[in-house]
């Protein structure tokens, strides 16, 4: 058989990518079927890597379940919460120790800068620590019910967790979702997504070499409708999380509606910044390209729209301009501040995008540059844009939501044109807020309809900084993960 990657990188590999990792082990799927493994910095195809299916699910589905039972030497479930704390904790120190190699394999799949994919492999060990110091805690609760009866509660583990990871953050979400899974005593089943694969299954090892029970976590590279689809239909699968697109998330509701199953989505969403005259613009305009530039602008939450009070418009957009101008963007292994966009399609998408801005009646204000070494190669590249209404009579309000690197700055005269702009924005999902004034930021927190508000800095600080340590422990989503996988269980004693 062909080698699957080039012999340098083959090497450096302790798996081969062509595998699925299933109950500890290394193998090939039925019918050897693979995918190819394309560099976005250089179109070139690196290899190949398994295209797994159904039997694959279900052999990962009936590992899971094995873990699971508790007359089963040394699986997760006789581990106790102790033993699963520290076990998620020699994963993380695993991660740290790893942090180069997992970056540049974030470099080569996924067309991620190095210090970007350093930042997020060290977000995933922090996340993972966070998990473990929750682990133990199972809010079980004892009160009386009626004279003569106690009612206890407690939450228990779902059982078998599925998460299908979309083309950006993969790690972090490793780190989010895996880790609340496993700290609250569940197996899990990761399906990547088919482009970005090499750092999932370096976790996977990771995790088995730090003494995870086998069959505890399984990766099953593969395609949504082969590979997705047979998880989310496998009776034997609890709960299942999807991140990406909102028509991702819609036929995995679908399909999960038709059998039974409970999801967990984790929707691509805008995130919209309403910046005042009050506001710290020397703190404010770099986080604010930073977050828009953040994985090329394909982050699940994405700050497109920046809207700012007139009186500092103008300011606002002289400095993002700056900014703007300022970037670069080359291959991965260049580390510039932007990589390429994950695939021909989100780049061809994102271009689309940049014309019909324009034919809508807003103008380009700024755009940076193309390293000239990559620009010669087949990546998939696109300058991050900046963009602003010709006119302030401009009506056509928040009618695009970029898939890539571009922002559009728009300028609003009071708070409630703000709400009303903010609200216009399709599938809004968060809001940033920057002002000082303290009974500003807790009218619009009352009256704003999202599901979180960050004040005055990033939503999510690995948006707009690569230094170590920086990204929350499983607070990513403003939603109590652990709980999510988990459920209530109640026992009710009569003394008489």
């Amino acid at each position: 058989m062909a080698p699957t990657l080039p012999s340098g990188l083959r090497a450096a590999l302790p798996f081969d990518p062509a595998l699925v990792c299933i109950a500890g082990q290394w193998r090939r799927p039925q019918g050897l079927h693979t995918l190819p493994l394309i560099d976005p910095s250089t179109g070139v195809e690196l290899g190949r890597v398994a295209r797994a299916g159904a039997p694959e699910i279900d052999a990962a589905v009936q590992a899971a379940r094995c873990a699971l039972r508790p007359d089963e030497p040394g699986s997760w479930a006789q581990a106790s919460p102790h033993e699963r704390g520290l076990c998620l904790q020699r994963i993380a120190a695993l991660v740290r120790e790893r942090v180069d190699e997992l970056a540049r394999l974030e470099a080569l799949d996924a067309g991620l800068p190095l210090s970007r994919g350093r930042a997020d492999a060290m977000a995933l060990a922090r996340r993972l620590e966070g998990w473990a110091a929750t682990v133990g805690l199972t809010g079980s609760s004892a009160h009386p019910a009626m004279p003569g009866q106690t009612l206890l509660s407690w939450r228990e583990p779902l059982g078998v967790i599925g998460l299908m990871l979309p083309t950006q953050g993969s790690l972090t979400l490793l780190g989010d979702c895996v880790g609340a899974a496993l700290a609250a005593g569940n197996a899990c089943i990761v399906k990547p997504a088919e482009t970005v694969v090499l750092s999932v299954l370096a976790f996977a090892h990771i995790c088995h070499e730090a003494g995870l029970p086998a069959g505890t976590l399984n990766v099953v590279p593969g395609l949504s409708q082969e590979a997705g689809a047979a998880l989310v239909e496998h009776p034997g699968v609890a709960q299942v999380t999807v991140a990406g697109s909102a028509q991702t998330a819609a036929a995995v509701r679908a399909l999960a509606g038709r059998h039974g199953k409970d999801i967990t989505v984790l929707q691509v969403g805008s995130l919209p910044q309403l910046v005042f005259e009050d506001a710290d613009l020397d703190r404010a305009v770099p986080e604010l390209v930073a977050a828009g530039v953040h994985r090329s602008g394909q982050s699940l939450m994405r700050p497109t729209c920046i809207l700012a009070r007139r009186e500092i418009h103008a300011e606002l957009l002289e400095r993002m301009a700056l900014r703007y101008r300022q970037l670069r963007v080359g291959t991965a292994l260049a580390d510039r501040d932007l990589g390429p966009m994950a695939s021909p399609h989100r780049r061809d998408q994102v271009e689309s995008q940049i014309a019909f801005a324009a034919e809508s009646g807003l103008r380009l204000v700024a755009q940076g540059e193309i390293d000239a070494e990559a620009a010669a190669l087949g990546g998939h590249w696109v300058r991050p844009t900046l963009l602003t209404p010709w006119t302030t009579a401009w009506t056509r309000r928040i009618a695009i939501d970029p898939a890539g690197p571009v922002q559009v700055v728009l300028a609003f005269d009071d708070e409630d044109e703000a709400v009303e702009l903010t609200h216009a924005c399709e599938q809004l999902r968060g809001v940033g807020l920057w002002t000082r004034d303290g009974a500003r930021q807790w009218r619009l927190a009352h009256g704003l309809r999202c599901d979180r508000i960050s004040v005055n800095g990033a939503d999510d600080p690995a948006a707009t900084s690569t230094a170590a340590g920086l990204a929350p422990s499983h607070a990513a989503w403003g939603m109590d993960l652990r709980e999510r996988y988990t459920r209530v269980k109640s026992l009710r004693i009569s003394h008489d």
